[in-house]
């Protein structure tokens, strides 16, 4: 049972899960995420880890942060907008908490290629309801399988923050019907007619039995 929520604020109530879209909320949506921040070391000015992950297809896309400022998620965006140009294609709409790296609410949604154009629409869970983001939670633990607390996101390298994105993407899910998020997630883009060269990248062989439940 879950505790009761806190009251969302007037001024967020407009962008607030209160008004996300039922389809949304049931996941019956391929362009919906849900993302959060992951932190080696709480104190000091260090790096992060944006985690986006995709709640039709549990499809998980790890970013490096260069602290867990509001302008460093802008930036860590702005960044995979240009590596992905299809983005707003691909992500409609994103759910995150109110943490102080999710503050620039006007510039996050603000497409870096055009100015006058949404990148996405976001909105914002209940305070100290982090269970609203089930699908991006349970990613949080995966990752922490491979990236324990008190270790710097810097000792990371980009192929080390790849080759966990690379194993949790290419494990088998019982939800979906023992695929990979990685096949799911592509075969959701190709009826799109989206361009999936970019999941290339991702692309590794596990051993079948190797299922997460």
């Amino acid at each position: 049972m879950h505790t009761i929520t806190k009251e969302i604020s007037e001024k967020k109530k407009e962008i607030s899960i209160e008004v996300m879209a039922e389809e949304i909320k049931n996941k019956e949506t391929e362009t919906h995420f849900e993302g959060d921040s992951v932190v080696g070391v709480a104190k000091g000015r260090h790096q992060t880890l944006i985690t986006l992950v995709n709640t039709a297809s549990q499809f998980l896309l790890i970013r490096r942060s260069e602290n867990k400022t509001g302008q460093a998620t802008v930036d860590t965006l702005d960044k995979l907008e240009e590596e992905i140009p299809q983005l707003s294609e691909i992500i409609e709409s994103m759910l995150l908490d109110k943490g102080v790296e999710f503050s620039r609410i006007e510039e996050m949604m603000r497409s870096a290629k055009d100015e006058r154009k949404k990148r996405f629409q976001i909105y914002f869970t209940h305070p100290y309801a982090s269970y609203e983001r089930g699908c991006n939670e349970n990613k949080n633990r995966l990752i922490r399988r491979y990236f324990k607390k008190g270790k710097l996101v810097e000792e990371l390298s980009d192929e080390d923050i790849l080759n966990i994105a690379r194993k949790i993407n290419n494990m088998p899910r019982k939800a979906l019907g023992y695929k990979t998020p990685l096949e799911v997630f592509e075969s959701n883009l190709k009826k799109r007619g989206i361009d999936t060269s970019f999941l290339d990248v991702y692309r590794i062989k596990l051993p079948k039995y190797l299922v997460a439940k």
